[in-house]
């Protein structure tokens, strides 16, 4: 049993020593296959061997009714959690001012995911992270950033090739409303996150390391070698093997189920040269 200053000591303590991943970027630019190679690592695997996001700072409005949105009840494998420390988190800080509370609860609910699913230590993407780099530091004051920066064109094929397989599968017009954007609004997207990848570089100097998506497809094990170099983590290239978590990655994604490399389809396979000039 838990006393409510134990927990929140805990907490603290915790999120205050613990070198916590963060792994940055636009979507389509690689977090996930990157994610997916850190699972590969006992030092970060989760025991139910899920790859998955928190979603967790653009869900922070909801954080109060977190059993009831989905993303924040994935990551932390709900409903197998009947009891978890993130609940008594909320309970005890419910008359804490907001500037006080969102901090705490990030780290909390972090905390609640390392403690009920085994990990050593925490590595964590969601795309979005860099624009959050501030908070996420905060919390974790030995964190360390990687993000990585995929080029804007090959970023909206990648979205729009996403878009055509949930189409043909059949997957509800309305859930797939974020992925029919405008080729431009996602650009305007992409310079944002880069624009937010600078000022982290800046703000965090030899805390935060820019990989280009092309060349980690290019060399895979160089480049995951010099990443798990730059957190201080072991690496083998055993990591990078995608039959080790091929059964946990979503069927969505045929990519994530082979080899790390060139995999996607070209972007004339999805966007026209109009397009493209407005991107570039």
């Amino acid at each position: 049993s838990w006393l409510s200053n134990d927990l929140i000591g805990t907490i603290e303590a915790w999120s205050r020593d613990h070198p916590a991943v963060f792994i940055c970027g636009h979507n389509r630019s690689g977090t996930t296959r990157l994610h997916a190679v850190f699972q590969c690592s006992p030092q970060f695997v989760r025991s139910d061997g899920r790859v998955c996001e928190s979603a967790l700072l653009r869900n922070l409005g909801e954080i109060d009714n977190w059993r009831s949105n989905e993303e924040l009840q994935n990551f932390l494998n709900v409903p197998a959690i009947e009891a978890c420390h993130f609940d008594t988190a909320l309970g005890l800080t419910r008359d804490w001012p907001e500037e006080w509370r969102i901090p705490f609860l990030a780290r909390a609910y972090f905390y609640s995911a390392v403690e009920h699913l085994g990990i050593t230590r925490l590595a964590e993407k969601t795309p979005g992270h860099e624009l959050h780099a501030s908070l996420l530091k905060h919390c974790f004051p030995r964190a360390r950033f990687v993000y990585l920066v995929r080029h804007p064109v090959d970023v909206v094929a990648s979205i729009r090739g996403v878009l055509g397989r949930q189409t043909e599968r059949g997957v509800d017009p309305e859930l797939l409303r974020w992925w029919q954007m405008s080729a431009i609004d996602f650009t305007r997207r992409w310079r944002r996150s880069v624009a937010a990848g600078h000022l982290m570089h800046e703000a965090l100097p030899g805390e935060v390391m820019s990989v280009r998506y092309e060349r980690f497809i290019e060399e895979p094990e160089t480049v995951a070698r010099q990443i798990f170099g730059f957190v201080g983590a072991a690496f083998d290239p055993a990591f990078l093997q995608s039959d080790l978590h091929a059964a946990n990655w979503a069927d969505w994604e045929p990519h994530l189920k082979e080899p790390i490399g060139d995999t996607g389809a070209h972007w004339s396979d999805h966007l026209g040269a109009a397009d493209v000039e407005a991107i570039q």
